[in-house]
C-alpha cells in the first residue's frame, strides 16, 4: 500500500502569500480588495484540489 500522495500545486503558495501579506501591511486603507482576491484564489485552490483527489485517488 502506499504512503504518499503527490497533489498538484495550489493557486496561492507561499510567495503569493508573502506578496498579498506584503500589500495588507503596505495599503492598511485598502484592505478589501486584496482579502476578497486572495480568498477567491484560496478557494479555488481548494476546489482544484478537491477536484483532482475524485478523480485520481482510489479506495
Amino acid at each position: 500500500m502506499e504512503t504518499s500522495i503527490n497533489k498538484p500545486t495550489g493557486v496561492i503558495e507561499g510567495l503569493e502569500t508573502i506578496i498579498f501579506y506584503t500589500l495588507f501591511y503596505i495599503f492598511p486603507d485598502k484592505l478589501l480588495t486584496p482579502y476578497i482576491i486572495m480568498s477567491i484564489l484560496t478557494m479555488l485552490g481548494a476546489l482544484q484540489r478537491v477536484v483532482w483527489s475524485v478523480k485520481n485517488i482510489k479506495n
